[in-house]
Parts: C-alpha cells; structure tokens; sequence
C-alpha cells in the first residue's frame, strides 16, 4: 500500500538459564501521518 509504514523486529533475549535461548518478535503496520499547511494537499 502506498500510504502505509511497517517495520518487523526480530531478538535474542538474553538467557537467565544456560540452554534456554528464546527469541522474541514483533511486527506493527500503520498509515503514513503527514503534516500540511492549510490549502495543501
């Protein structure tokens, strides 16, 4: 879509037990806001 933004972020989260590895992801999408003067388009 032209008028949208997403970003996608993958991570290791640091282990508090050894053996235990976990990762965590996170994805969000949205509508690109801009800022007009008054009479633009």
């Amino acid at each position: 879509r032209a008028h949208t933004v997403g970003v996608e972020i993958t991570a290791r989260v640091p282990s508090v037990f050894p053996g235990l590895g976990l990762t965590v992801h996170a994805q969000s999408v949205g509508p690109v806001e801009r800022f007009v003067r008054e009479g633009e388009e």
